[in-house]
């Protein structure tokens, strides 16, 4: 698959991703909602990451995703997260308001999903980008 095919394809992934997710969010699931909310989260990050890096390697593509979701919760740790959030839905949607620790495996879980994902159909390293 080229570079251009994969991105397309990640670009759907995204899309996907973010209407399943804000979906979860906006109608309410209860528990499983808060969690399935936190995978999507991570399996959105993750594909973000492939959009920018598309040659990452699954396993690293993992740890970056889980990393960042991660650094994003602890960070709610600071009072910052929860001021965005009061005066903005989307700032709420991207860093939350309050740390959660059982958020942490969800996050796992998506970053998982989309390393899984991403190995699966990975054939071979990708071809270098035309000049």
């Amino acid at each position: 698959m080229n570079t251009l095919r994969f991105r397309l394809a990640v670009l759907v992934g995204i899309a996907v991703t973010l209407a399943t997710g804000l979906g979860v969010t906006l109608i309410g699931f209860g528990k499983a909602g808060e969690y399935a909310g936190g995978a999507l989260y991570a399996c959105l990050i993750g594909l973000l990451i492939l959009l920018i890096l598309p040659r990452m390697k699954p396993l690293l593509l993992l740890a970056s995703t889980a990393g960042v979701c991660w650094a994003v919760e602890f960070f709610q740790l600071t009072p910052w997260p929860a001021e965005w959030a009061e005066q903005s839905f989307l700032a709420r949607l991207v860093f939350g308001s309050t740390f959660h620790a059982p958020d942490l495996l969800p996050y796992i879980l998506g970053a998982g999903l989309v390393a899984a994902v991403h190995a699966w159909t990975r054939r071979g390293p990708l071809p270098e980008a035309a000049p």
